[in-house]
């Protein structure tokens, strides 16, 4: 399945976890994404957002 995740990007501010996912094919689904976010929160800009 072909995530198309730049209209994604462009209609909106936001992105789930599900969807970089799938952009980055991680094993693990959401679990691998939100365990990067966590470890490397001080690597992202205070612009985006993680709940």
């Amino acid at each position: 399945m072909k995530v198309n995740i730049e209209n994604k990007i462009r209609r909106k501010q936001e992105i789930l976890d599900s969807d970089l996912a799938k952009l980055y094919k991680c094993a693990n689904g959401t679990k691998t994404i939100n365990l990067a976010v966590k470890r490397h929160v001080n690597r992202f800009s205070k612009d985006i957002c993680f709940n």
